[in-house]
């Protein structure tokens, strides 16, 4: 329809879409083609997700558990559809994706098993994983109640270090390789040998980082967030949104923009987002109750979550939508 006034017409289009569901019509006014159609169940159902990763073909993995048991669900069609990979457990922690090994592997109460060239390696580790991490000397795995190191080709592992608590993620930055666990451990040498970093006087439970940029958060009933410009050598605390940090992530090559996930305490967890290097953020309504998982890849950020009482699964939403481009760069 048209609108006159003195000298011009105004042209007012709406559209008009008719949803059905059980039945019932519902009416939608859309402003223009380009809707952003917000966070989309991905096709883990309702499980339990711990971890996601998403290897250099696009393939995505999930660690999910449900009240039987945990397996590693692929997909390759950007999360519409899972299969089983078969690598499961009574309970599993995490799956990560080891490119030079061309290995994907899965952390649980049980150890770590792996799937290299679609064959499934067992009893990699006999103890209880919580991540695997590539560095330039090979792979680390923690857990509890020790840190291992093996070979590139996950043979050999040993023992090489038992803090007395669990050691719960890991990075390489341009300085060292570090590990949360009880504080912050650097090592020099690949993950061969670590050590305490003596200006980090926090014990993290999530790092990321990106060059000489590195994150890390931890604490419960609210909990810290601390960043370094220096690989990891000396730490400033910054802004921290939510309550108890999970997961971090920083696209490669975008040291400002960072994604954070919330157990969450009273109130529900949530996925946040900075483009300035972790001082402003903004909270991205993930539908889980407690985001212990986020992943990017070319299109999409994942959020997976669990959950005792509240919403559980897994869920995608367009880069387009957060304002980033490919990849995860800004625009």
């Amino acid at each position: 329809m048209s609108v006159k006034g003195r000298g011009c017409v105004v042209a007012i289009v709406v559209v008009v879409v008719v949803l059905f569901a059980g039945g019932a019509a519902t009416f939608l006014l859309l402003r223009s083609k380009d809707v952003d159609p917000g966070w989309v169940p991905c096709g883990v159902g309702d499980r339990e997700v711990r971890a996601i990763a998403v290897d250099d073909q696009g393939s995505i993995y999930v660690a999910a558990n449900d009240v039987a048991r945990g397996d590693v669900f692929r997909s390759d069609d950007q999360c519409a559809s899972f299969g089983p990979l078969g690598l499961t457990s009574e309970v599993l922690w995490s799956v990560d994706w080891l490119p030079r090994a061309r290995a994907v592997c899965a952390g649980s109460r049980e150890g770590m098993r792996c799937v290299v060239g679609g064959a499934t390696q067992t009893n990699v580790v006999s103890a209880e994983i919580y991540f695997a991490r590539e560095t330039p000397a090979g792979v680390v795995a923690g857990g509890f109640p020790a840190l291992w190191f093996g070979k590139m080709d996950l043979s050999s592992f040993s023992a090489i270090l038992s803090p007395g608590r669990a050691t719960t993620d890991a990075v390489h930055t341009d300085w060292a390789t570090l590990v949360a666990g009880p504080g912050l451990l650097a090592s020099l040498d690949g993950g061969a040998t670590f050590a305490p970093v003596p200006t980090a006087a926090f014990a993290p439970r999530a790092l990321a980082a990106s060059g000489a940029r590195v994150y890390a958060g931890g604490g419960s009933f609210g909990g810290f967030l601390f960043r370094s410009d220096d690989g990891g050598q000396t730490w400033t605390e910054v802004e921290m949104p939510g309550s108890q940090p999970e997961t971090i992530v920083v696209p490669p090559g975008r040291q400002e923009v960072v994604l954070l996930g919330t157990h969450g305490d009273v109130r529900p967890g949530d996925a946040y987002l900075s483009i300035d290097g972790a001082r402003t953020w903004r909270p991205l309504g993930c539908p889980g109750s407690e985001v212990h998982a986020l992943a990017i890849d070319e299109r999409f950020l994942y959020c997976g979550a669990t959950s005792l009482s509240g919403t559980r699964g897994m869920w995608r939403l367009p880069l387009g939508a957060l304002g980033l481009g490919r990849l995860g760069e800004a625009i």
